[in-house]
């Protein structure tokens, strides 16, 4: 009797070792699954708001018929739409509109070899649409969903928005996800098996399976090392993944020699700390061939969330140029950041909206504006001020010391927009902090502006080349030993 009382103990133990080893590892499973879709969530919110800003406000006023754009702005903007794609590291971005009851594409990214028929999925009708995406035009709000189709298995964002005009049109975002499924259905297992397998090994029955110990012992290292060369294998897509980013970065930044044809000599420093960055230097010609901006950005972070950052700046930048050139009013760099202060703000309150989570995203960064026939400057700084160099004198124009964008900031942006009259051979420099606030010397501290400035006046007198690598080859005797802490971007004109 007693011995079937211990047997009968026995399998109870082992039924609510096992109940609780189900349950246990269903909670590992769900709270690894809430973790993984949180990060996708993220990236979908980012893919999709950062998105809308490089289409423009007014993109979807008048989609009304399937020739209302042209194909050149179309594939313009799907162009824009799958750089920014590639970078956040989603498989599509996209806009529908709904017409006479259906829901059509209004624009979207693509792979490459899509490209050469892109223009065909203008207006065309999206026969596969969720009762989710339908139902947003009638009851506007945002949905994550998740879908199978002919393309595959995918996690979706779908924002409704409204144009310009009140066109109420929908942007969303996608990434595959039979991978990560496949992903947390062996966490789920392994979690399983594993506990299954500790127990096995540690009741009394162990040593009949003694024996096998050994051979189990060689089955999990080989297991181990197929999990590493999976790692490694990971690892590598992850770093390929980044590089390509970093090309599409270089893709947004103007190169030197467009400078050095612009101004009587120029020289650019942009050495991002990791792979990809958050600084950032931009160039456009304005309403005349002697009219132009330049914008020196420093953003949130270093790395993949610092090109993040990046991306949405040039979004910005885009359409306030192209208001800009549309409105020939005349260009004031301090409204230019009033307006991105703005604009970002704006995106933030729809990113923490989607993701009901505080998101720290902005920049520090100046802006130039160059008037060659009426001989003027005018500039506007966030923490970044102008070092102006002529006479053998050196002149710093401050900046206002609030940033641009973070949800914390106040409404509006102030600082001073210095008005500037252009002397032959003047030198001007706009450098962000990455160069002037890196560690290092004999001591350890920063550099610091005063540092720097000696350097710029030490080498006047040279061509701009020649400054260049002096600020180079300073910056790295100078780093005695430390890693570089942070981006750099310093942009050298002369006039």
């Amino acid at each position: 009797m007693k011995t079937k009382n211990n047997f009968f103990l026995l399998i109870s133990m082992v039924t609510v070792y096992i109940i609780g080893v189900l349950f246990y590892s269903y909670y590992l499973f769900a709270q690894e699954r809430q973790k993984t879709y949180d990060i996708i969530d993220k990236r979908l919110t980012l893919a999709a708001v950062g998105g809308a800003l490089f289409l423009s406000d007014e993109y979807h006023d008048n989609l009304l018929t399937p020739d209302a754009i042209d194909a050149a702005t179309f594939l313009d903007k799907a162009t824009q739409l799958t750089r920014y794609n590639d970078l956040i590291g989603t498989d599509y971005i996209y806009t529908f509109i709904q017409i006479d009851g259906k829901v059509r594409f209004a624009s979207t990214s693509y792979k490459p070899k899509e490209r050469a028929k892109i223009y065909d999925e203008y207006f065309a009708y999206y026969e596969d649409a969720s009762t989710a995406l339908v139902d947003i035009f009638n009851h506007p709000k945002t949905v994550f969903e998740t879908t199978k189709d002919k393309w595959g298995y995918f996690r979706s964002i779908l924002i409704p928005k409204q144009s310009t005009n009140g066109t109420l049109y929908v942007i969303g975002a996608d990434l595959e996800v039979s991978d990560v499924e496949v992903y947390l259905d062996g966490v789920y297992w392994r979690s399983i098996f594993s506990a299954l397998y500790f127990f096995v090994l540690l009741t009394p029955f162990a040593y009949l399976f003694y024996r096998r110990f050994k051979k189990d012992t060689d089955t999990l290292e080989e297991v181990v090392r197929e999990r590493t060369l999976q790692l490694t294998q990971e690892k590598k897509k992850i770093t390929d993944s980044i590089e390509y980013a970093s090309l599409i970065q270089k893709t947004l930044i103007p190169k030197e020699a467009l400078l050095k044809n612009y101004f009587d000599d120029a020289f650019v420093i942009w050495k991002p700390r990791d792979i990809v960055g958050g600084d950032i230097y931009l160039f456009e010609i304005m309403n005349h061939d002697d009219e132009a901006l330049l914008m020196v950005i420093d953003g949130t972070g270093h790395g993949v969330s610092g090109a993040f950052v990046t991306m949405l700046v040039k979004a910005i930048e885009q359409d306030i140029t192209n208001t800009l050139h549309k409105t020939q009013e005349e260009i004031s760099p301090l409204v230019i950041l009033q307006t991105f202060h703005t604009k970002l703000q704006k995106v933030l309150t729809e990113l923490e909206a989607n993701n009901k989570t505080k998101i720290y995203i902005g920049f520090d960064g100046g802006i130039l504006y160059i008037n060659k026939r009426d001989q003027t400057l005018k500039y506007a700084g966030a923490n970044t001020p102008l070092f102006v160099i002529r006479d053998d004198k050196l002149e710093k124009f401050t900046a206002g010391r609030d940033s641009i964008g973070y949800a914390n900031q106040s409404e509006a942006f102030k600082c001073k927009e210095h008005h500037i009259p252009i002397t032959p051979s003047m030198q001007l420099y706009i450098s962000t902090d990455g160069y002037y606030d890196q560690t290092g010397g004999t001591k350890g501290f920063a550099m610091g502006k005063k540092y720097f400035t000696n350097i710029l006046m030490q080498h006047q007198q040279e061509n701009m080349k020649k400054q260049k690598e002096a600020l180079l080859e300073e910056f790295d005797h100078y780093l005695h030993n430390v890693d570089i802490k942070d981006d750099i971007t310093v942009v050298g004109l002369r006039l």
